[in-house]
């Protein structure tokens, strides 16, 4: 490594024993005071004495002054020149590392329609294309990102550094500056050879946050840091930053897709935006109008409602049709498994057959299938039995049953509800004037969520009732249904069973005489919901109002075990867990086939834990939908998941090469060049590297020390008549 400092002409050093002439002279010319004797002088005698103390004092610093005269003097000939310690000269035996950012905004495009990850490999094969008097010796190529082969020590065959820039992949997600840096530091670990880190970016300022709390080992003092400036100016993007699905994913029920877009551009922009499902065009495109990027109206969600006609996996994408500078972006995608329809079961006996649909099996049969029984397209197939016919066969596969003013449960029938509830089903009793109450809580006690009280209050015109005070609006039968809360209290009940709620229970409705009108309560893996009225208008206006028909069929959707979706967002180089699902395995581990998008395939063991058998998948550096599926003796299993792209590279916003040098000067760097090009850096760090020569300054100072000499020696001159010493 070059000294920090030097001498152009060392020989002339020699002049510095010229310094020690004025001591000479001093010490030859030094004489003493002759003595006269004046007896009648004493006030005369110490005056001098003073004055010959003061004149000691001034020749001392005459002398000093032109000894340092003399020494700057020979200093200034000999040309001294000092360098920066470590800095960055064209030398062979050189290393360097090489890293590119092959992060997911180097797909950003310009005018001239190179990306900026090409222009990169571009710089980067230039480098090593250079005179071998310029380029490095050895050399690494290290990704931002890391890839399969990630194995990169170095080496002095520029082939194989030119075919790994060469087969560098472009990943989907973002990359850690100060991670990289310091991990291509650490490459570099030989002190005596002169050590570059060239780094070919986009100067996204997502990829330098926090870069300025890395701290370089102690080993990484004297680095050179070779920005190449790699991105394109003034891009415009537009992105999907997500996307979700509300609603049951069931067969022939609508849910609502939202995407949320973000506008990245510095000016207002415009997209169609469209829905596809298996790959096939489902809706839109529809336009999104977006403000500049950071203001209000940045950001806007697109909405699409669909209904799913299948069960099994569906691949949900949401796409930007309108083309921007990042079209890596555009697109968002969701993995859904599609549940059947909802089983649901109303238990009923019919009345005195006067008023058919009065009754309350029949008022909820109705809500349950709003549309008539011959509907083409419903997401609830609702059956109908009578309470004798209540067995393990009649609710064997049913979501959730509906208990219609059923008079009483034999002990078989008991058993039977209660491992249904026990087993994750859903019951939801109407307690009507047939009911007996002491039968209820005896047989069903055990999963009811409270005891059931006698009947109370009085049907008719002119009979008086409790209206409705509270409604649990925050729960999901309620949630929403209307803008005001006020809009829930319309409901009266004329006659009504009093219910005393367990500890566990959650009362969702309760009337004016703070008595709770449904109560809800879980038992095992189901739910038991009691309304302690009739289904039937004739006890009160709960079945006419607008709670009751969305209360039965949100009750039925979120009974339906299954058919949730997945608003799982898996980002690039994530892991994923996959469960087959398997109820029973008696094999401690199972075969996960999992086929990726570009036909890849990998096999992954999903093992038996305490939660069940899971496998985790990490082979995800591909964007889009992996198909699953999985054996377990005569039982398959299969499903689907979606991988994205990290949303937060759609910001290309970049970060001022002032600011760089602030973060990495904190960071420990001392050398580091930012420009365009390998040229560029190069000859900014040529320019900083060259020795500044200090005969200029040197001699400057000598003329004022001779200026100050000759001042000095001026005022000390002895003037005439002054006595001698």
């Amino acid at each position: 490594m070059s000294p920090a400092v030097g001498f152009l002409s060392p020989w002339l050093l020699l002049g510095l024993l010229a310094a020690i002439i004025p001591l000479a002279l001093h010490l030859l010319a030094k004489s003493r005071a002759q003595e006269a004797q004046f007896p009648t002088l004493r006030f005369l005698k110490l005056s001098m004495h003073r004055t010959s103390r003061r004149r000691r004092i001034q020749h001392l610093g005459l002398m000093a002054l032109r000894m340092l005269l003399l020494a700057l003097l020979a200093v200034a000939v000999a040309e001294p020149f000092s360098r920066p310690a470590g800095g960055w000269t064209p030398r062979q035996g050189a290393a360097a590392v090489l890293v590119l950012d092959n992060s997911l905004s180097m797909a950003a495009a310009g005018k001239d329609e190179a990306t900026s990850f090409a222009r990169a490999k571009t710089q980067a094969l230039a480098l090593l294309n250079l005179e071998k008097e310029v380029r490095p010796a050895k050399a690494a190529v290290v990704a931002a990102v890391p890839f399969d082969d990630d194995e990169a020590p170095l080496t002095d065959r520029l082939d194989l550094l030119r075919a790994r820039i060469e087969k560098l992949p472009l990943a989907h997600r973002g990359a850690s500056a100060g991670r990289i840096l310091s991990e291509a530091a650490d490459l570099l670990a030989d002190p005596l050879a002169q050590r570059t880190v060239y780094l070919f970016t986009d100067l996204q300022r997502a990829s330098f946050e926090n870069i300025d709390q890395m701290r370089l080992a102690a080993g990484g003092a004297g680095l050179s840091l070779m920005i190449i400036d790699a991105g394109n100016a003034n891009v415009t993007n537009v992105g999907v930053s997500g996307v979700s699905v509300q609603g049951k994913c069931i067969v022939d029920h609508q849910v609502e897709v939202t995407a949320n877009l973000k506008n990245y551009s510095p000016m207002e922009k415009t997209v169609e935006v469209s829905l596809l499902v298996n790959g096939v065009l489902a809706s839109g495109p529809v336009a999104a109008t977006l403000a500049p990027a950071g203001g209000e109206g940045s950001q806007a969600d697109c909405k699409f409602g669909y209904s799913f006609t299948q069960e099994g996996p569906a691949n949900i994408e949401v796409a930007i049709e309108t083309p921007d500078d990042l079209m890596e972006d555009n697109s968002r995608r969701l993995a859904l498994n599609i549940g059947g329809r909802v089983e649901a079961l109303v238990v009923g006996d019919g009345g005195d057959g006067k008023q058919p649909l009065m009754e309350a099996a029949a008022v909820v049969g109705i809500a349950l299938e709003p549309l008539g029984e011959d509907a083409p397209r419903w997401h609830i197939n609702a059956g109908k039995v009578e309470s004798a016919a209540i067995s393990p066969q009649a609710l064997a596969g049913k979501d959730i049953v509906f208990l219609c003013d059923v008079p009483s449960v034999a002990p078989a029938q008991a058993q039977a509800l209660r491992d249904y509830v026990q087993a994750g089903g859903w019951a939801v009793f109407f307690l009507g004037p047939r009911v007996d109450v002491e039968n209820y809580n005896a047989a069903l006690g055990a999963i009811l969520p409270g005891v059931i009280g006698p009947a109370v209050g009085e049907i008719g015109f002119s009979a008086e009732g409790q209206s409705v005070a509270a409604v649990d609006v925050r729960h999901g039968f309620f949630k929403d249904l209307f803008p005001n809360e006020s809009d829930y209290l319309g409901v009266v009940v004329q006659r009504y069973y009093p219910l005393t709620p367990s500890a566990q229970a959650r009362g969702l409705v309760h009337l004016k005489n703070s008595q709770p009108l449904i109560v809800e309560g879980v038992a095992g893996g189901g739910k038991v919901v009691l309304v302690a009225t009739d289904a039937s208008p004739l006890w009160s206006s709960l079945p006419k109002s607008g709670l009751f028909l969305p209360m039965v069929l949100r009750m039925s959707l979120l009974a339906r075990q299954g058919g949730d979706g997945s608003n799982v967002d898996h980002i690039c180089g994530s892991q994923v867990r996959i469960v087959p699902g398997f109820a029973d395995s008696r094999a401690p581990e199972v075969d996960v086939v999992v086929d990726m998008p570009g036909a890849g395939r990998q096999t992954v063991k999903a093992r038996a834990s305490n939660e069940g058998m899971s496998a985790v998948f990490s082979q995800t550096a591909d964007v889009g939908f992996y198909q699953w599926q999985a054996r377990n003796g005569d039982v398959e299993a299969a499903g689907c998941f979606a991988v994205n792209p990290d949303a937060r590279e759609g910001d290309l916003e970049r970060v001022s090469q002032d600011r760089i040098r602030e973060m990495l000067s904190a960071s420990g760097f001392e050398h580091v060049h930012i420009g365009q090009s390998v040229q560029d850096v190069h000859s900014q760090a040529a320019i900083a590297a060259e020795p500044r020569n200090w005969w200029g300054l040197l001699s400057t100072i000598a003329v004022v020390v001779l200026v100050l000499e000759t001042l000095v020696a001026n005022m000390f001159r002895k003037p005439e008549g002054d006595f001698p010493r």
